[in-house]
């Protein structure tokens, strides 16, 4: 499904690691505020982009993003329950059963940072960000 939109998110193909931050760091700079479960920041550095859904986080938390790359997100759910990968301000909300991948093609065009989370673990921390670099 291929979706032109603004946002960021977490990586571990595509990317290289930027730092591993503190959840303070990554909460502040993507404007989370509640429960974050931080499993570090990554710079996008091609088109692609592979995020890993767990229990119960992302990794990356936060994917540091140009603004205007057209960029191929992977979610892949290396979890045991359902998970899902949603970004409200997009219109995104797909699910993502143990063991599956989804892939989204999206353009992150805004010059803030854009929230990504799972719709059913979101109060347990698993929830991270696009970040403008």
């Amino acid at each position: 499904m291929a979706l032109t939109l603004a946002f960021a998110a977490c990586t571990s193909g595509g990317a290289t690691d930027a730092s591993t931050s503190s959840t303070a760091s990554c909460a502040n700079a993507a404007g989370l505020s509640g429960s974050v479960s931080d499993h570090g920041t990554q710079r996008a550095t091609s088109t692609s982009v592979s995020l890993e859904a767990d229990d119960f986080f992302f990794q990356p938390t936060c994917v540091i993003v140009v603004p205007g790359a057209d960029l191929t997100v992977t979610v892949t759910n290396q979890g045991q329950a359902l998970h899902n990968f949603s970004v409200t301000d997009l219109g995104i909300d797909h699910d993502v059963s143990a063991g599956q991948t989804i892939t989204v093609d999206v353009r992150f065009t805004g010059s803030a940072p854009l929230a990504f989370f799972c719709k059913y673990h979101q109060a347990s921390g698993m929830r991270g960000a696009f970040l403008p670099g």
